[in-house]
């Protein structure tokens, strides 16, 4: 991760297996990700990681196949593929998640592709997430326009030249008629004008 990111952003976890022998031909099967979170309200729970470039391919266990004879699918699984989330063999892979959760994720986990004969293993790393809440960013809110007010806020007052800028946009109904909906903030995506300190 970078050196900070707020609760309103998307990081990408890079998940690396080190010290594994691989056998010449890479197991057949799919490994994938878990976070493990810890919370007062959650309790502990293991969720599926979605990767970066997984891919959709036929059932490649015994599990699976009989799964895929055997069971009533529903109208929208006709296809009787799995998602493969990181292909036997592989020793890297990328996630892409919510910051907002991070702070309670304790572990993430591996679930590794066995080889033919083997039970697959999980491999865990202890994980520990420090995510600011962006309302602790000062907002610099504009006048309220039609009863909706926008602000504009940054984690820092100067850049380097060429340094990628995260900007935070709150959207706030001070007295619209019609509350703000999440499609009016994504399409079309908001008009920016940026201007550095020469007015350029």
């Amino acid at each position: 991760m970078q050196a900070a990111i707020y609760s309103d952003e998307h990081a990408t976890l890079n998940a690396v297996v080190s010290g594994q022998t691989t056998s010449v031909a890479p197991p057949a099967g799919c490994a994938s990700l878990y976070t493990v979170r810890q919370g007062p309200s959650l309790g502990t729970r293991l969720d599926p990681l979605l990767t970066m470039g997984s891919v959709p391919r036929p059932s490649y266990t015994p599990e699976q196949v009989k799964e895929d004879k055997e069971r009533a699918w529903p109208s929208w699984k006709t296809d009787h593929l799995q998602r493969c989330d990181i292909a036997g063999g592989r020793a890297t892979a990328d996630a892409d998640t919510s910051a907002e959760g991070l702070p309670s994720v304790i572990h993430i986990e591996w679930l590794t592709a066995p080889a033919p004969g083997e039970d697959p293993v999980f491999l865990t790393a202890t994980t520990h997430f420090n995510v600011p809440d962006v309302n602790t960013l000062a907002p610099n809110w504009d006048q309220p326009v039609e009863g909706i007010r926008a602000g504009l806020s940054i984690d820092r007052a100067s850049f380097s030249l060429g340094e990628r800028v995260r900007l935070h946009l709150p959207l706030e109904n001070v007295n619209a008629a019609m509350p703000i909906t999440q499609g009016e903030c994504k399409e079309p995506e908001p008009a920016l004008e940026i201007q550095d300190v020469q007015r350029t």
